[in-house]
């Protein structure tokens, strides 16, 4: 509790986050990472969401178009297996802009991004777990596979997606169930 003189104006409550839209909410931190400096975040569906300008998103969503017209190997051979529902009937989505990043495979029911790491990661794995643990504060789960093993052994990689999502089902059948609205929510 803050004390304060009589006849010093009180000072205001905390304010709410305000609202940006249809269920989003803005934040007044910045996103805590040194990169997003100056960033903020919203959270839609309980969920936060890096704020990028307008034409940041443009552009990530150029590239994203730049990186499907170009795919390596081993995601062309990911995406043919995942793509159309075929993997259990859940759909994914080829190179996804989120925020100031472009996720190889994301699956939005899960929200699960799946990585392909080819060999320049082997150069890069401090910027790759950045990367990571700013996707993992947005609520997303990274499941990172080596492109040597798409090529060779598609059907273990396939096996690994398959038992991620089931991970992430039983985990989301552990949370409570709601006291209001859906479920029957007994206290």
């Amino acid at each position: 509790m803050m004390w304060r003189c009589l006849g010093e104006p009180p000072s205001p409550p905390p304010t709410p986050p305000r609202r940006a839209g249809r269920g989003v909410r803005v934040h007044p931190q910045p996103f805590p990472d040194k990169r997003g400096r100056g960033q903020r975040f919203t959270m839609k569906n309980d969920f936060p969401r890096l704020n990028v300008s307008p034409e940041i998103r443009r552009r990530m969503v150029e590239i994203a178009r730049q990186f499907r017209k170009e795919p390596t190997r081993s995601e062309a051979m990911l995406w043919l297996a995942l793509r159309g529902k075929k993997l259990d009937g859940i759909k994914f989505r080829r190179q996804q802009p989120i925020g100031n990043f472009v996720v190889d495979f994301y699956n939005s029911v899960f929200r699960l991004v799946v990585e392909v790491d080819g060999s320049v990661h082997d150069d890069q794995v401090e910027l790759d777990q950045e990367r990571q643990n700013i996707l993992e504060q947005l609520g997303l789960n990274v499941l990172r596979v080596k492109s040597e093993n798409v090529e060779k052994n598609l059907p273990s990689v396939l096996e690994m997606i398959r038992s991620k999502i089931n991970e992430l089902k039983i985990n989301a059948s552990k949370s409570p169930s709601p006291f209001i609205g859906e479920g029957l929510g007994e206290r």
